[in-house]
């Protein structure tokens, strides 16, 4: 009898409980580890972004390991044939020379922060739903995926903040 009315019980709850995961906003996180898990969070951009679609990352470290500037150059030829845009601010700290190189890709713009956060090496990116937050240097790379619309939308105020502060790159002829 006690079995029963629990059964009666969840059979008068199931469709609220079904009600509420149809209207609820839901996230999901996935964490990449090491180089490769890196490399595979970032190429999602690739995936899920179409023609015209962008991308943004923010407070990308002045040096990186070669592996990345590898790396950096296979996702921009993708990049540039999906005619996938981005938007990058990097350290204050970054080169010149860097900067130069990475605002020559079409599509691309690419900035120095306004200000130094002194942090660890990490950045993150969002585009869409998606926000990615990215430890990279170091003998294991992470990079954490969140899906969330509520969580891209906030690190999107803060980057829009950031970009309206930075400056376009013009480099120096000497």
């Amino acid at each position: 009898e006690h079995l029963e009315d629990k059964k009666k019980s969840l059979v008068e709850i199931f469709p609220l409980i079904t009600q509420l995961q149809a209207s609820g906003k839901r996230a999901s996180a996935t964490l990449y580890s090491g180089f490769n898990g890196l490399l595979t969070a970032t190429f999602n951009i690739l995936d899920r972004l179409k023609e015209g679609e962008e991308y943004y990352m923010v407070n990308i470290p002045a040096v990186q390991p070669e592996t990345h500037h590898t790396m950096w150059e296979k996702f921009q030829m993708i990049r540039d044939e999906k005619k996938i845009k981005g938007k990058q601010l990097y350290s204050p700290k970054v080169s010149d020379e860097i900067l130069k190189m990475r605002t020559s890709h079409k599509g691309l713009d690419a900035r120095r922060m306004p200000i130094d956060f002194q942090s660890p090496p990490t950045y993150y990116f969002v585009y869409k739903d998606v926000t990615v937050i990215a430890l990279s240097q170091g003998t294991t790379p992470l990079a954490i995926e969140i899906i969330s619309q509520e969580i891209a939308d906030g690190f999107r105020a803060y980057r829009d903040w950031l970009w309206k502060q930075s400056k376009p790159f013009k480099s120096v002829k000497k």
